[in-house]
């Protein structure tokens, strides 16, 4: 149990994020797409590079934090 008794919190930016994608994602990937048809693949993967490397910098300060103590 990851987020301890902030389970509401944790859900509620979870929701709020996803609602954001829904909403945001198909506007942003339809104006690339009328600019180029390649750039929404190469928008997603930009997005999902930096998702991955905030994940590895978070477990490396979750890490460095509980060193530390």
């Amino acid at each position: 149990n990851i987020a301890g008794n902030r389970q509401g919190f944790a859900g509620g930016l979870n929701s709020t994020f996803t609602s954001m994608g829904n909403f945001v994602g198909p506007l942003v990937a339809g104006a690339l797409f009328d600019i180029n048809i390649e750039y929404p693949l190469y928008m997603a993967i930009a997005v999902m590079v930096l998702g991955i490397v905030l994940i590895f910098i978070e477990k490396g300060l979750r890490k460095h934090l509980s060193k530390a103590q």
